[in-house]
C-alpha cells in the first residue's frame, strides 16, 4: 500500500471510530496484524486494506485504553471473513449506507460481503424482475464493487436459482417459470433462461469470480406445476439435474458457485431435517453433484458436537465446506445480542478446530420484513472478527470491548437490545407479540407473561432513556430502544388489566383506558414510526417502508378500535365486548405469528 493511501486509510479508520492521533504513525510491510507503540514509534501494517485497516483500528483502541506501549500481532484463523447483508425482504440498502458498512466491516479485518438479491437487482430483459421493490441497477451495484475493491472487500453476488423467488412468481409474466409459489420450474427451457440473464448480468458488473447461487429450503420441489406436467419425481435426482445446469451457466460466465447445503441433508434424512445427520448419500447421488461449494449454515444452538457432526458429514459431499453463522436481525425490532455472541462463540471454536473451514460469514437475515435496522447488529460482528484474529481463546470481554469501541454503544446496552426476545425459565418471549398484537386478544401471552414484559419493559427503557440524555452520535438508536421499550411495557399492561378490568366490572378502569391509556399508547406508535421512518429513509431505499408503516397505521387503528369499543360498552350501545368474554387459551410456544403485511395477529 503506498504511503498516501495508507493515510487515506488512517484518516478513514480514526475518524469512523471517532478517534485522534497527533503523532506518525509509520507504515509498515507485514504478513499479518501488526501496531505497535514503542518508545512514542507508532507503526501499523497488514497483509490487506482489511487487516491494515484492522492493525489501524486495533492502534486507535490501546492508545484509547490509555496504553503507552503495545505491540499486537495477529494473524486470521479464516482466509475469508465476512457478511451477508439481506437486501430481499423489503429493506435494500442505499448505496452510500453499503459503503459505511464496507468501512466498519474493514476495520474489523473482514474481506467479504455478499448483497443478499432475490429479486432486487435491475434484469433489463425482465422488466417485473423486482419492480417497484427498491432493486439495484447495475451501476449502483458496480458503484459498490469499485468501492469495495479499493477497501479490499470482495463483493459476492447471492441470488436465488431455485427457492425463495415468490417475489418474482407473484407476476403474471412468470407463469412459465412458476413451479409453486415459491419454487422456479425445473426442465422448463424458460427457466433456464431467466437463470442465464441473471448470471449473465451479475458477470458484467461484479469483479469475483465467486456466486452464491441459493437453492436453499425449496421445501416443495417437484409439487406444483411440475407435477402437473412430468408427474412424481425424487427430489433428489431433478435437484441435482437442474442444480448441474445452473453450474453450467455459472461456469460458461466464469463463475465458481456456492450453495446453501441444506436440501441435500432435507431430502436424504428420516424426517426431512438438517441438524440431524443421518443422511445417507449414495454414491450415485454424490457422483453427480457438479463443481460447487457448500456453505453449512447454523444460527443457533450451543452444542459443539452438532457443528463437529455437521462439518464430518459435509466432507461426504467431497466438497469444499464454508460456514455461515447468525447475527440474529430477524425476530424483530432488535437483533438477539447475547445470544448471537453465545451461538457464534460455539460454531466458531468448532470452525477453527476443524481445520478444514477456510471461509465463514455472519448473516444478517430480515425475515421479519428489515424491522430491524442492520447497522444494530454492527457490535455483533466482533464475535466473527475476534474469534478470527484472536483464534479460540478469544474472552467475551475483547468481544465487547471491540464492539463498544466500533460503535461507542455501551456493552450494557448492546446486550440489553435482547430484552426484547428474553429467554425466562427456559422459555423463549417475543416482543413482537405483545407490539404488533392486539390488545383485546393477547394471543400466546399468560398473565405472567405480561407482568413480565410490564417489568422487563419499564427496566430497560429507563437504561437507553439514560443513554439518551448524553446526547451522543447513537441518540436515535437509544431513542427507538427507549420508545419500544415503552410500548412494550404500556401495551403489556393494557393487555393485562383491560381483560382484569371488564371481567372485574371496573368500569373505572375501562374509563380511563379508553379516554388516556390508550390514546396514549397511540401516541407511542406514532412517535416510533416518525423516528423509524427517518433512520429507514437515511439507511434503506423507500421501497419497502410501506410494509412497516402498515403495522404502525394498523396498530394506532387497532388502538382507536379498542377504545371505540370499550366506549360503546360503557355507554350501554353494547351489552358486551364479545372479544373479552373469550377463554384466554395457552397457544405459545411460539408465539402465533404475524401477519406482517396487514400488522395483524394471526393464528
Amino acid at each position: 500500500m503506498k504511503q498516501h493511501a495508507f493515510d487515506l486509510l488512517k484518516e478513514k479508520v480514526f475518524q469512523l471510530v471517532d478517534f485522534h492521533y497527533d503523532g506518525e504513525i509509520e507504515q509498515i510491510d507485514c504478513n499479518c496484524v501488526f501496531a505497535s507503540l514503542r518508545n512514542g514509534r507508532a507503526q501499523a501494517g497488514g497483509l490487506s486494506v482489511p487487516q491494515t485497516a484492522r492493525a489501524l483500528f486495533l492502534f486507535a483502541q490501546s492508545v484509547s485504553q490509555g496504553k503507552t506501549e503495545f505491540e499486537i500481532r495477529q494473524k486470521p484463523a479464516f482466509s475469508n471473513l465476512g457478511v451477508m447483508l439481506d437486501c430481499s425482504r423489503n429493506g435494500v440498502m442505499r448505496v452510500e449506507k453499503v459503503k459505511e458498512f464496507i468501512d466498519y466491516m474493514a476495520c474489523l479485518g473482514m474481506n467479504m460481503l455478499m448483497l443478499y438479491t432475490e429479486d432486487t437487482y435491475e434484469l433489463k430483459e425482465y422488466p417485473l424482475f423486482g419492480y417497484m421493490r427498491g432493486r439495484y441497477s447495475a451501476e449502483e451495484l458496480k458503484e459498490i464493487d469499485d468501492y469495495a475493491f479499493g477497501m479490499g472487500v470482495e463483493l459476492i453476488p447471492c441470488i436465488q436459482t431455485l427457492g425463495h423467488m415468490e417475489q418474482y412468481l407473484k407476476w403474471q409474466a412468470a407463469a412459465e417459470v412458476k413451479d409453486t409459489k415459491s419454487v422456479l420450474l425445473i426442465d422448463e427451457p424458460k427457466t433456464y433462461e431467466l437463470i442465464e440473464c441473471m448470471i449473465k448480468t451479475l458477470r458484467g458488473i461484479f469483479r469475483t469470480k465467486k456466486i452464491h447461487i441459493g437453492m436453499d429450503e425449496a421445501w416443495d420441489i417437484g409439487l406444483g406445476n411440475y407435477l402437473k406436467l412430468h408427474g412424481y419425481a425424487e427430489h433428489t435426482v431433478i435437484l441435482n439435474r437442474h442444480l448441474n445446469k445452473v453450474c453450467d451457466l455459472c461456469n460458461k460466465y466464469e463463475f465458481h458457485p456456492m450453495m446453501w447445503s441444506d436440501m441435500f441433508f432435507r431430502l436424504t434424512s428420516k424426517n426431512g431435517d438438517y441438524y440431524v445427520p443421518d443422511s445417507e448419500f449414495s454414491e450415485d447421488m454424490i457422483n453427480s453433484i457438479p463443481d460447487v461449494d457448500m456453505v453449512y449454515w447454523n444460527y443457533g444452538g450451543v452444542d459443539k458436537t452438532i457443528h463437529m457432526n455437521m462439518i464430518k458429514k459435509h466432507k461426504e459431499l467431497k466438497k469444499n465446506t464454508f460456514f455461515a453463522g447468525g447475527s440474529h436481525t430477524w425476530f424483530g425490532f432488535l437483533p438477539l445480542s447475547r445470544e448471537t455472541i453465545n451461538w457464534a462463540e460455539t460454531a466458531l471454536k468448532t470452525c477453527i478446530s476443524a481445520e478444514n473451514i477456510d471461509t465463514v460469514f455472519t448473516t444478517l437475515w430480515e425475515d421479519g420484513g428489515c424491522d430491524t435496522n442492520q447497522f444494530y447488529a454492527l457490535p455483533l460482528l466482533t464475535a466473527y472478527s475476534e474469534f478470527c484474529y484472536r483464534g479460540i481463546e478469544c474472552s467475551r470481554e475483547e468481544i465487547a470491548s471491540a464492539a463498544e469501541f466500533l460503535t461507542k454503544i455501551p456493552s450494557s446496552l448492546v446486550a440489553a437490545m435482547e430484552n426484547a426476545t428474553p429467554t425466562i425459565e427456559g422459555k423463549r418471549m417475543w416482543a413482537r407479540s405483545v407490539v404488533l398484537g392486539n390488545i383485546f386478544y393477547r394471543l400466546s401471552l399468560s398473565e405472567e407473561d405480561c407482568r413480565q414484559y410490564m417489568k422487563i419493559g419499564k427496566e430497560t427503557a429507563a437504561l437507553y432513556e439514560a443513554a439518551e440524555m448524553k446526547h451522543d452520535k447513537n441518540k436515535n438508536f437509544y431513542r427507538y430502544c427507549r420508545l419500544l421499550f415503552t410500548i412494550l411495557q404500556k401495551k403489556a399492561e393494557l393487555m393485562l388489566k383491560i381483560d382484569e378490568a371488564y371481567r372485574n366490572g371496573d368500569k373505572a378502569y375501562l374509563a380511563k383506558a379508553a379516554e388516556v391509556l390508550i390514546p396514549e399508547l397511540s401516541r407511542l406508535y406514532k412517535a416510533m414510526e416518525e423516528l423509524h421512518s427517518s433512520e429507514w429513509m437515511q439507511t434503506y431505499n423507500p421501497f419497502g417502508y410501506e410494509v412497516i408503516c402498515a403495522r404502525y397505521g394498523g396498530q394506532i387503528m387497532l388502538n382507536q378500535n379498542a377504545s371505540r369499543r370499550i366506549k360503546a360498552y360503557l355507554s350501554g350501545e353494547i351489552d358486551k365486548i364479545e372479544e373479552l368474554e373469550q377463554t384466554k387459551q395457552n397457544t405459545a410456544p411460539p408465539f402465533s405469528g404475524v401477519n406482517y403485511l396487514t400488522a395483524s395477529v394471526i393464528n
